[in-house]
């Protein structure tokens, strides 16, 4: 609900912002007016290691607010110009007035530098929202479109960063009203060419959304808080989200802040989803490794219980009976309802068929070892040359 709630405010704040120009000289109420004691650093964050992104002169008047518990202390500022800081070109909009960009997005960070780096860390209490008229200054590639491209601009004059409180000294608010007034500088409203001729009203249209792309997003929005309280979702859980978002950024104007909400959770859905499917793909590699491992255990144990059949004194122990395997005779033990051997006797000393039906003890060779099924081969016996044969039974069903 929160994110349905900030989409809608920063449609509305963008489908209006246009009609009346604001001044981004204005300055905020609140502070004290103190002086600079000499050319001071202006920093990101309240310590001497944040990123100093100008220097002011000596005499600039400043409105200064919290102080830092650091040590040194810092104060947090405002200058009444405005400092120049660095937004990226994706949540700025041309207007019909040269040298003036409007705000397209909500909470825009300003940074010290043209980067993403920990150096260039945005500043923590000042942002900029959709509506917003500001002063360009310069961009940085302009070979670049500018939604891809950093921009220099002009910060309104609210906006906060901070200075060492060693370098300031209090004022008089007269004085200080004084000298903030005469910093000010309002942005231009009229073009180069409108200078020259009579101003006509222009209407810039918002992009805005449908009915439709409105529901979608609710529905997307849905579905993400549904799976992301679930204990243990699984890709498909996840995949029906990332189709959700599909749907309203395939429907989402450019420029819209529900599009770029859409995007943001469709990207961490489709992280989620990957997790999900590669925890999936371990987990049923595990099952099948204990699958495996438990017939091995399984077969290990029904040898060991066969043993005392064996009485110790052979290589296997069970009763004849013949089969035909692939077109061809074979000669097999069984005992307890278990192929336990494939039995051969490459000497000729036995002739086998004689001892077909009788339960035998034999000794000899293995010359096959016994194969376990996996998911790649079939089981299979383990094959004995016999050199002795020990009559144990006979099946009185023998003819």
């Amino acid at each position: 609900m929160k994110h349905r709630i900030l989409a809608v405010a920063a449609i509305l704040a963008t489908a209006f912002a246009f009609t009346e120009p604001t001044d981004a000289a204005v300055p905020a109420q609140g502070g004290e007016f103190h002086r600079t004691q000499g050319t001071t650093a202006v920093r990101n964050f309240p310590d001497r290691n944040g990123a100093s992104f100008i220097e002011v002169e000596a005499g600039t008047i400043v409105r200064a607010f919290s102080t830092s518990q650091g040590i040194p202390p810092f104060r947090e500022v405002e200058v009444g110009g405005g400092f120049p800081v660095w937004v990226f070109g994706k949540y700025l909009q041309p207007t019909n007035v040269d040298g003036v960009l409007v705000v397209s997005g909500t909470r825009v960070n300003m940074r010290p530098s043209p980067d993403l780096t920990p150096g260039a860390m945005p500043l923590r209490s000042s942002k900029l929202n959709a509506g917003q008229r500001v002063k360009l200054i310069k961009r940085a590639n302009k070979a670049t479109s500018l939604a891809e491209d950093w921009v220099l601009i002009q910060a309104p004059a609210n906006t906060r960063a901070w200075i060492e409180a060693s370098m300031l000294a209090p004022v008089d608010k007269a004085e200080g009203g004084a000298a903030w007034k005469a910093a000010a500088v309002a942005l231009p409203t009229k073009s180069t060419a409108q200078a020259a001729a009579p101003a006509k009203p222009r209407e810039i249209k918002a992009p805005r959304i449908t009915e439709e792309t409105a529901a979608q997003l609710t529905k997307a929005d849905a579905a993400f808080d549904r799976v992301i309280e679930l204990r243990s979702p699984t890709s498909e859980d996840w995949r029906g989200v990332v189709v959700a978002y599909d749907a309203v950024i395939a429907s989402a104007p450019e420029g819209t802040i529900t599009l770029q909400n859409a995007q943001t959770r469709h990207r961490t859905a489709v992280a989620r989803m990957e997790l999900a499917s590669l925890r999936e793909d371990v987990s049923s590699q595990a099952r099948k490794h204990d699958a495996e491992l438990s017939k091995v255990n399984a077969y290990l144990e029904t040898r060991e219980a066969r043993a005392s059949a064996r009485q110790g004194r052979f290589r296997e122990r069970g009763w004849l009976k013949q089969e035909t395997v692939d077109g061809r005779e074979a000669w097999y033990l069984s005992f307890a309802g278990e192929t336990v051997a494939e039995v051969v006797c490459n000497s000729g000393r036995y002739d086998l068929a004689f001892f077909e039906g009788h339960d035998l003890g034999i000794l000899g060779v293995e010359i096959k070892p016994f194969v376990v099924e996996t998911a790649f081969t079939a089981a299979a016996p383990p094959v004995i040359d016999i050199g002795r044969i020990e009559v144990l039974a006979a099946s009185s069903a023998r003819k």
